[in-house]
């Protein structure tokens, strides 16, 4: 099953039973995404789950 999530939107997430795995792509166009981003992976992921995220060898790195 795949959703698509608002991260700023925790209401509409907290409904949400946590997973095993969170694919992601180009997730985050800016370092004040990342916040967002992050609350929602620790909230939908359970404790021995993986996060994947695939980026674009031009997109800018940030350091979480």
């Amino acid at each position: 099953m795949s959703r698509t999530l608002d991260w700023d939107d925790m209401k509409s997430i907290e409904k949400i039973e946590p997973v095993d795995i969170i694919l992601g792509s180009e997730l985050t166009y800016s370092p004040l995404s990342v916040d967002g981003l992050l609350k929602v992976i620790h909230r939908m992921l359970k404790p021995d789950g993986w996060f994947l995220e695939v980026l674009s060898e031009d997109r800018d790195v940030w350091e979480y």
